[in-house]
């Protein structure tokens, strides 16, 4: 019965027709073509959505900005943008590269800031203020604990790049960030306690925004 009833709420949540449209989205892909932009129409229910494809990618790109992309891994490749109008503000995306759907559970912002590193002009990384408590507690031998504020699941079909659009995050949540020009880059492991400030080898490879 409770098997029954949580199938019966995710049908309700993704809609009667999504099965149908992962099916018809995969149709479209061909072998040697890159992944298609999803559209976010929040104005229309998902099931009424554009399938994704040039005209999503247009959309998309103006509203939340054309994302850096990530090298893909085990077929997931994650990427970054900063809409135009808003400089500090981070979205996180994914690339499926796989044959079929691949599930995200999103921890709202944490999510975002936990698969990122800032680096200054002279490749110096900037330490986030959770890098900072973390290393306060590990030196006193202290355990932390991370919360999450809000959380949602999202659904990627094959071939298809998405972006969190709900789970943006300011920069200035986590990071002290002088006027100046900066890069976001990949954190790797996402999540992963990164207390090194040393200078990058070489310019690290990412996104970069201008903070006024």
């Amino acid at each position: 019965m409770s098997v029954l009833l949580i199938l019966l709420v995710l049908s309700g949540f993704y809609g009667q027709d999504a099965p149908a449209k992962v099916q018809q989205s995969s149709i479209m892909w061909r072998e040697g073509d890159p992944s298609r932009v999803e559209c976010n129409d929040d104005s229309k229910p998902k099931r009424d959505w554009l399938l994704p494809g040039p005209e999503c990618a247009k959309q998309v790109f103006a509203k939340f900005g054309q994302p850096f992309m990530f090298p893909a891994r085990k077929g997931i490749a994650y990427g970054i943008s900063v809409p135009p109008d808003k400089p500090g503000t981070i979205f996180l995306w994914a690339d499926n590269q796989t044959p079929a759907p691949q599930g995200f559970l999103i921890c709202c912002i944490s999510t975002v800031l936990d698969h990122v590193d800032v680096y200054d002009e002279e490749g110096h990384r900037v330490l986030s203020e959770s890098d900072k408590l973390k290393q306060k507690a590990e030196a006193e031998g202290t355990p932390t604990t991370e919360v999450c504020s809000c959380s949602g699941w999202v659904t990627i079909p094959p071939h298809v790049i998405a972006c969190f659009a709900f789970s943006s995050a300011d920069l200035s949540q986590q990071y002290k960030l002088p006027s100046g020009k900066y890069i976001v880059s990949e954190r790797t492991p996402a999540g992963t306690a990164n207390f090194s400030t040393a200078p990058s080898a070489k310019p690290p490879a990412g996104l970069p925004i201008l903070i006024p």
